[in-house]
């Protein structure tokens, strides 16, 4: 598994990919993007990245927002990137000061799609209750 560590946080994503490889969502995400703006999207992701994991947090509406409920009760978020591609996660509370990035997403619409909730309950059921 993929992971970060920064100051406040540990950054870690549920998918699997080889190590410093994007993962599978991130790429199929990113497939929408122009290439000419790929980097920049990806500057943008590692900039988010440092940010959550040395600070905590990421202050700005417009990067970082909550976007959906877990069986828990607690929220999940969006890390946006590049105007629609987001970055899905949650706090951990299973495994103390760790950020799990459940997957990347294109967003086409203003609503969260089922699939992409979906796909975080399902990883964060398979994180925090196993």
């Amino acid at each position: 598994m993929q992971e970060y560590k920064g100051k406040k946080l540990t950054i870690r994503h549920c998918e699997e990919s080889p190590e410093n490889e994007p993962t599978p969502s991130w790429n199929e995400a990113l497939e929408h993007i122009d290439t000419h703006k790929q980097n920049t999207c990806y500057a943008q992701m590692k900039a988010r990245r440092d940010q959550l994991a040395d600070v905590g947090v990421i202050r700005n509406r417009e990067h970082f927002n909550d976007e959906g409920k877990l069986p828990n009760n607690s929220k999940f978020y969006a890390i946006k990137l590049c105007t629609k591609v987001r970055a899905y996660g949650w706090f951990s509370k299973k495994h103390k000061s760790v950020f799990y990035i459940s997957h990347y997403a294109y967003k086409n619409q203003k609503k969260l799609s089922k699939l992409d909730t979906d796909k975080v309950i399902s990883n964060w059921r398979t994180i925090e209750e196993n």
